[in-house]
């Protein structure tokens, strides 16, 4: 961990740029800020990472559903933003964040600050989710590939001497010469004083979950959550309709019309139970299903009627099996028994 040290940045009144060496303990505005006992978490001593391809402009992450609105104002659906805690996102089977442009480092003391407290949601240190779109807070550090700089050194930048960031304050760009964005945010998050947790969180689960009743934070996995699934809803309605249009599946043994709205119901139960609101009128939705004789008539009033479009976690297209479609409904949806134990664990 990195020593007590003062950076040898500083920006003057014109708010431009330096260069200094890695070695260098510690980034301006910053001091020690380790997690010395794990089962006594505080947000103080933890940072907010967010990987993606676009950078925050004005000092904001802007969410899937805000960024897709088209021009009848329909957007694809997901009405969360996901961080990993005090290191960068490792890849899994629903994304691979290696090749993503630039990582976002914010601590999240200050992220609780500058956003509306219903909804910071919560999750796991490996997967912390936010509704809505999120703002930066003073302090956010932005890490981004720059071939130019010399081996060794970063440079280091006041954001708000760029366009686009005119009117942030506080926020810094942190660029390296080296590709792996994930190897340099792991670096950053020690020059900003903050222990890179890595894979603490797969050995003692219970810290973080010590931390979440403490804070009053959802803790379980995204997928698993009343928001989750509600997400996922939209998604695997298009699966059906991909996967041959009918509710009705192996000679109307199962109703997946039925399913979803079980689906729905336990949506609703579990929001309200955990007092997590829900980011679109479910109720409507279930509607719609039941109305609907099949998934793509039920996708095109979504579409219509509520202004939302799938978003496609699982690739997933008109050459798809109609067996691979349902299997990824079950798993996502958590239909079959295993998920469902799955779900009622975290319920």
């Amino acid at each position: 961990m990195c020593p007590l040290a003062k950076d040898t940045v500083s920006f003057g009144a014109n708010a431009g740029a330096k260069i200094i060496d890695e070695a260098t303990p510690l980034l301006e505005g910053f001091k020690p800020n380790q997690i010395e006992d794990f089962n006594n978490l505080s947000p103080n001593k933890l940072v907010l990472v967010h990987r993606t391809n676009y950078l925050p402009m004005n000092g904001q992450i802007k969410g899937i559903k805000d960024a897709t609105k088209d021009e009848e104002g329909s957007s694809q659906y997901r009405s969360t933003i996901h961080f990993s805690l005090n290191h960068p996102v490792w890849g899994h089977a629903h994304g691979d964040w290696e090749e993503m442009k630039y990582a976002i480092i914010a601590p999240m003391a200050g992220i609780l600050s500058a956003n509306k407290k219903e909804n910071i949601v919560g999750g796991q240190l490996i997967d912390f989710f936010i509704k809505g779109n999120v703002n930066l807070p003073e302090n956010t550090v932005i890490v981004r590939h720059n071939p130019s700089i010399k081996e060794g050194k970063l440079k280091v930048i006041d954001a708000s001497s760029e366009i686009g960031f005119e009117n942030t304050k506080g926020i810094k760009i942190v660029e390296s010469a080296n590709p792996d964005i994930g190897e340099v945010t792991s670096m950053v998050i020690d020059k900003m004083g903050y222990s890179e947790i890595g894979t603490l969180d797969r050995k003692t689960p219970e810290c973080w979950d010590k931390f979440a009743k403490k804070y009053g934070y959802y803790s379980g996995w995204h997928s698993y959550s009343p928001l989750g699934r509600s997400e996922s809803l939209i998604s695997c309605i298009k699966f059906a309709s991909i996967g041959g249009d009918t509710w009705l599946k192996d000679e109307g043994i199962v109703d997946y019309q039925k399913e979803f709205l079980t689906v729905i119901d336990e949506i609703k139960i579990a929001a309200k139970s955990k007092n997590i609101e829900l980011s679109y009128d479910i109720d409507t939705m279930k509607n719609i299903i039941e109305e609907s004789q099949t998934p793509s008539k039920a996708l095109e009033r979504i579409k219509n009627e509520m202004h939302l479009i799938p978003i496609d976690t699982f690739k997933m297209d008109e050459q798809s099996s109609t067996g691979s479609c349902y299997r990824i409904i079950n798993l996502v949806l958590g239909i079959d028994d295993m998920m469902k134990e799955q779900i009622q664990t975290v319920s």
